[in-house]
């Protein structure tokens, strides 16, 4: 037997249990009986299942022989391990990513990214100590990057405005907005809007108006502060309604014939100089 080969030897016809056959595993010799070879021979998987085993983890195959599972480990695929906390440099963030080790890696995957933010604003203060009335206050704003920005703001009275120092105006014709930004006080008193003078219309003054039984007198020299939009009252003390009515004279009004300003008086001329006392007033055009 020494001189034969494995291949000259005769073959089995029946494997009994207690038959022992020689083989070599992982380089050491071992001996295996018909009963190990025939429980190898009869397994059969009844069920498969798959189970996920972490990246840096290698495949397994485990059989269980009484129940017939076969388990397979299988790695998932290569996802994110961490994410750190962002380093920050003024507005800058740099984040920092690690990806799982696959098995067949030897070190990790790491990659850095930088997010900048916006230019946000810090701070908002007050450069001056003092806030004078009447005066400007410096303020600055600080942003998170790049220079401040400086502004004024007038500091009023009670943070609103300053008082309005003039007399207020009388009423007028037209209407107006304005542009003060001063308040009023208020106890404040507008001037009154009618204007009185006292002025005194002379017998030569007087011009009858041809075909009519009546006078007219231009007065307009006379008054002051007079528009195309002044409306005149005249008003006749006791002493000239006495001269009046010995002269026979009655009805004297003013009109205004676009900024002309005329006397009327029905009867006779008046003897004498009569005085009046004339109120105008601005009414709208």
């Amino acid at each position: 037997m020494a001189d034969s080969t494995i291949g000259s030897l005769p073959a089995i016809q029946v494997m009994q249990t207690a038959d022992l056959f020689v083989l070599e595993q992982n380089g050491v010799a071992k001996k295996l009986s018909g009963e190990q070879l025939s429980s190898f021979i009869d397994r059969q998987i009844t069920s498969v299942e798959v189970v996920e085993r972490a990246a840096t983890e290698t495949y397994t195959a485990n059989y269980n022989a009484d129940t017939g599972k076969l388990v397979l480990g299988i790695p998932r695929g290569v996802g994110i391990a961490s994410i750190t906390n962002p380093t920050v440099s003024g507005l800058n963030k740099t984040y920092t990513i690690i990806w799982e080790k696959p098995a067949s890696a030897s070190v990790a995957t790491m990659k850095q990214y930088t997010v900048k933010d916006g230019n946000g604003i810090v701070s908002i203060q007050a450069v001056d100590d003092s806030h004078p009335h009447g005066g400007l206050d410096h303020y600055r704003i600080n942003f998170a990057e790049g220079d401040p920005f400086d502004f004024y703001v007038y500091n009023g009275e009670d943070g609103i405005s300053s008082p309005g120092y003039a007399t207020p105006l009388r009423d007028s014709a037209t209407g107006a907005v304005g542009s003060s930004t001063n308040f009023a006080r208020q106890d404040h008193i507008h001037p009154a809007n009618a204007i009185k003078q006292t002025i005194t219309i002379q017998p030569t003054s007087w011009v009858l108006v041809s075909g009519t039984d009546y006078y007219r007198g231009n007065i307009t020299s006379l008054l002051s502060g007079i528009t195309v939009n002044s409306k005149i009252d005249l008003q006749a003390p006791a002493t000239t309604v006495a001269q009046m009515i010995e002269d026979g004279t009655s009805i004297i009004f003013a009109e205004n014939d676009n900024g002309a300003i005329f006397a009327y008086a029905f009867g006779e001329i008046p003897s004498a100089a009569l005085e009046f006392q004339a109120v105008v007033t601005e009414v709208a055009s």
